[in-house]
């Protein structure tokens, strides 16, 4: 992660509450602060929650196989375009 990343810094977690019947599903960053509060009306909010927490380090580790393509002399190829593109997506720069 570099000095302009413009979103928390991870790692971030998962955060399971339980109450009664109901059960809170938050992605919270190192500090505690919220990321993200995963509500969907289906069973699919605890696997989102883990691929949001996951986000920073997928970002610095896709940062980084793009990095060592261009090193190795990989082209343009299309692996390296999505790359590319997922990375400008996540940065803002889409």
């Amino acid at each position: 992660m570099t000095s302009t990343t413009k979103y928390t810094a991870g790692p971030w977690a998962v955060c399971i509450e339980k109450s009664g019947e109901s059960k809170s599903i938050k992605v919270v960053g190192s500090t505690g602060a919220v990321i993200a509060l995963c509500k969907a009306a289906h069973d699919n909010k605890e696997a989102n929650a883990r691929l949001i927490a996951a986000a920073p380090e997928l970002l610095e580790a896709l940062i980084a196989c793009n990095e060592l393509m261009k090193q190795r002399g990989a082209g343009d190829t299309f692996e390296s375009q999505q790359a590319r593109n997922a990375i400008a997506k996540a940065t803002g720069e889409a």
